[in-house]
């Protein structure tokens, strides 16, 4: 799935993905894989959020 058709709550920002060793800089036709690792920024108000997006998308378990 592509970075540009996740729907993100207010204040979060993606900012890296750690794929098979190597840090990616995320854009919007940067696809997300099962195995990512994903850094995150958000507010505790909106972290929930953004797990239950993710687990949505099949992203993580």
């Amino acid at each position: 799935m592509p970075v540009r058709d996740f729907v993100w709550p207010e204040e979060t920002l993606l900012v890296s993905i750690r794929r098979n060793e190597q840090d990616i800089l995320p854009h919007g036709d940067t696809i997300l894989r099962m195995d990512d690792t994903l850094l995150i920024l958000t507010d505790t108000d909106h972290a929930t959020d953004v797990r239950r997006q993710l687990r949505k998308k099949t992203l993580i378990k």
